[in-house]
């Protein structure tokens, strides 16, 4: 990543500071931090894997080669403030879950399952188990697979590890979530049939467990036979997913996808039916699902993928306003959701353009009242600047453990991993400032933050969009659309004409 100089960094700060102190919201000196997390000895560099909604733990993984998960002889640790890094065990495998408390921790590590608690230290489990399901926010519950992939699992301090369902047919790559209080298990079957690339037909069909009713259908949608959970509630009252029609020996990537959401009361309710132009993307891997539908279950975030990947944009979806597409940055053509706040308010993304570059990629927060909020500009309106020159790709890729990034519940803390100024792959954290934006102030801090955002643009852009990269832009149904080009907030109504342009350089 290619940082500003001192004096380029100096002179932005300025305006800013100068600005937010005109509304009274300059930040206190020094108060933002920037933490390098550093690596286990005899280990070679380090990954974040997850935050907790407190943002005083964090999950990460060391042995990486160049950004790539080692098989075989990684080490898992949890991170504080005040002891650093602490190594709870080791593991085979990439995925590792963490409580939102961050007292609990599960992986597999063969050949058995392992559950690390503060109260219980490193707990062996009897079996091999793959707990990548989920665990519950305050950590009794943590939910997996047999090794076999046929008996659905849960650990509890008291109960150890039990039996919860069987899961036919065996041995498929079943998926499913945990609902963040603990009590719902959610998710599809992998029912397929016939045999890769021949005959063969997508088949999913939707569960829902309880301790009262065991396993039990979800329902459908008529004439739809894919289907993925992407949302689950605080107490697994309302479900969230995606859903098509995938045709024999076709993947769902293929095929458009619907957007539904689920209660006891309605059954499976379509909420925007997918298109070409309007396909709704599966979670990033939908075994840690609960974290794209608020904790009340009113407000569900998403991607959506133009089939043919021209464009990719993050969709925010409540009961009030229905579906809303949000800003992207200027200068890029992409952009994905990583992480919400469990009360809906915060979105936190990325922006990128394709052909895709390791480590180009921009980061940004997003709420109703503050707008689209470029991450690196924030740093170094928060004094972080220094603190992060000489990183290359400080958001580079890094193994599957959920994500580019993520952010604690109050989006005042952010967690990344990256080349750092010694060229070692590196996990980091970022305390920030709260981010305050009393009317009519918003419209100053966002004349301020553009300023470096414009200077980004500028470095960025090479020669100005081609007519023929332009196209109409999709068309939602009473939404509030954001001119990428402009920056100007605008109401649309379905097929209302406007042009979107993909931006390469």
């Amino acid at each position: 990543m290619k940082q500003r100089s001192h004096q380029q960094y100096n002179a932005s700060r300025l305006i800013i500071l100068v600005a937010l102190a005109i509304i009274g919201l300059a930040p206190p000196i020094d108060a933002a931090e920037f933490i390098p997390l550093g690596q286990l000895p005899g280990q070679v560099g380090s990954s974040t894997a997850d935050i907790s909604h407190d943002g005083q733990f964090v999950l990460g993984m060391t042995n990486l080669d160049g950004g790539s998960f080692v098989s075989g002889n990684a080490g898992i640790f949890r991170w504080t403030r005040n002891q650093g890094m602490l190594q709870i065990g080791r593991t085979n495998s990439q995925f590792a879950n963490m409580s939102a408390d961050g007292s609990t921790l599960a992986w597999l590590s063969s050949p058995t399952g392992h559950v690390w608690t503060e109260e219980t230290g490193l707990v062996g489990v009897s079996r091999k188990t793959e707990f990548g399901a989920g665990i519950s926010d305050d950590g009794d519950v943590v939910v997996g697979m047999n090794d076999s992939r046929t008996t659905m699992v849960r650990w509890t301090p008291k109960r150890g590890l039990e039996d919860l369902a069987t899961l036919e047919p065996a041995n498929r790559d079943h998926r499913f979530g945990i609902s963040p209080d603990g009590s719902v298990v959610v998710g599809a079957l992998n029912l397929d049939q016939g045999t890769w690339p021949v005959d063969r037909q997508m088949v999913r069909e939707l569960f829902r467990w309880t301790e009262k009713n065991g396993l039990t259908s979800l329902g459908d949608v008529p004439g739809h036979n894919f289907y993925s959970v992407t949302g689950i509630s605080a107490n697994g009252s309302v479900i969230a997913g995606v859903s098509g029609a995938v045709p024999m020996n076709t993947n769902e990537f293929e095929v458009p996808k619907s957007l539904w959401r689920w209660t006891e009361e309605t059954g499976v309710v379509i909420l925007e039916v997918g298109r070409a132009d309007l396909n709704f993307q599966l979670s990033r891997d939908d075994r840690y699902s609960q974290q794209w539908l608020s904790a009340d279950g009113s407000v569900l975030v998403g991607d959506i993928l133009a089939l043919d990947d021209e464009f990719r944009s993050v969709y925010r979806w409540t009961k009030s306003v229905g579906l809303q597409m949000l800003p992207k940055l200027p200068g890029y053509s992409h952009a994905t959701a990583l992480d919400m706040s469990p009360d809906g308010k915060w979105v936190f993304g990325q922006s990128y353009s394709l052909p895709f570059v390791n480590g180009d990629v921009t980061p940004w927060l997003w709420s109703d009242e503050t707008g689209l909020v470029n991450v690196l500009d924030l740093f170094e309106v928060q004094g972080l600047g220094p603190d992060i020159e000489g990183w290359d790709q400080l958001w580079g890729q890094r193994p599957n453990l959920g994500g580019y990034g993520q952010i604690s519940a109050d989006a005042r803390a952010i967690i990344g991993s990256g080349i750092n100024p010694d060229g070692v792959f590196e996990g980091w954290v970022a305390y920030l400032d709260p981010i305050v934006v009393p009317e009519p102030a918003g419209a100053v801090l966002a004349l301020a933050l553009g300023f470096l955002s414009a200077g980004r643009f500028r470095a960025r852009l090479q020669h100005s969009p081609r007519p023929d990269l332009c196209e109409p832009s999709i068309r939602l149904r009473s939404a509030t659309l954001f001119d990428d080009r402009m920056g100007r907030r605008s109401p649309t109504t379905a097929n209302s004409p406007r042009t979107k342009c993909h931006l390469r350089f």
